[in-house]
């Protein structure tokens, strides 16, 4: 009877804390509620598992160590998405940096010197360094800051995300005058949806044909998409006029609706602004 206990004890907390979970309902790839340190080569990022997820941060501030941690996962074109979700993200004194990336693909999302909380959609195989066999591999780097994690996840559609598209996509670049439509896609309905685009480095606004936030309007009936679609003659900070693949980042915010943080994504084409 003592040993059917402890293998009950054994049996329940793996089954908490286990972390990769493969296929855990039609949508999903794969999901990550809690990292396990053994199983991610690498060194210099701590992993701190709780209740509601896990913490990230980096081991030592010295330029001259680590500050990532890999591993190898499945892939598969038909769940394009990386997803995750910070409640908090807390920087360090001096330089810092942090990024959650596909690499094989160059796609995913982080930023420089600031950071914000919210939940993360990149659709990486939007417009991928190279496409990769059944695997690749998601890097974690963290130099100075601290981030609570909820969960990661490979989905094929996620609940809440933005997407931006039109004809450019073909040439994987956007340029000066080029149609852009930006939609925010809502699992529950809103009231108002604006948009802004950052550089990643400090999150200073790109104004888009000088405005500083883009306004939304509703495309269905149950205000779930939300979209604008205009020329755009110029993406610039105070310093950039042209941006590379990943410089931008998107965030919407989103009032009356269930969605209480920001939603975040990285504009996976770059801009060429008028010389």
């Amino acid at each position: 009877m003592k040993k059917q206990f402890f293998f009950f004890l054994f049996f329940c907390g793996t089954a908490l804390f286990s972390e990769l979970k493969m296929n855990p309902d039609e949508n999903t790839l794969w999901q990550f509620t809690s990292l396990d340190q053994k199983k991610w080569k690498g060194t210099g990022v701590k992993i701190e598992n709780h209740a509601g997820g896990f913490f990230l941060s980096n081991e030592t501030p010295s330029p001259k160590t680590p500050h990532s941690i890999i591993r190898k996962l499945p892939v598969d074109p038909q769940y394009p998405y990386l997803v995750f979700e910070t409640g908090m993200i807390s920087p360090y004194k001096g330089y810092r940096s942090w990024s959650v990336t596909l690499r094989e693909l160059q796609s995913g999302f982080g930023s420089v010197v600031n950071a914000e909380p919210g939940i993360v959609a990149v659709n990486c195989y939007e417009n991928p360094a190279k496409l990769p066999g059944k695997q690749a591999n998601l890097l974690l780097y963290f130099y100075d800051f601290k981030a609570d994690f909820k969960y990661i996840r490979m989905v094929k559609k996620p609940d809440n995300f933005i997407s931006v598209t039109g004809d450019f996509s073909a040439r994987k670049k956007i340029i000066s005058g080029d149609k852009v439509k930006f939609t925010v896609h809502l699992k529950e309905s809103a009231e108002e949806v604006n948009l802004k685009l950052l550089y990643k480095k400090w999150l200073y606004t790109v104004k888009v044909n000088g405005k500083e936030t883009l306004e939304l309007t509703p495309e269905d009936k149950d205000q779930k998409i939300w979209s604008v679609e205009i020329p755009v003659e110029t993406m610039a900070d105070n310093k950039r006029k042209s941006f590379k693949k990943g410089d931008i980042l998107l965030r919407a915010v989103v009032l009356g609706g269930s969605v209480k943080t920001p939603i975040w994504s990285s504009l996976q084409y770059s801009f060429e602004g008028k010389k």
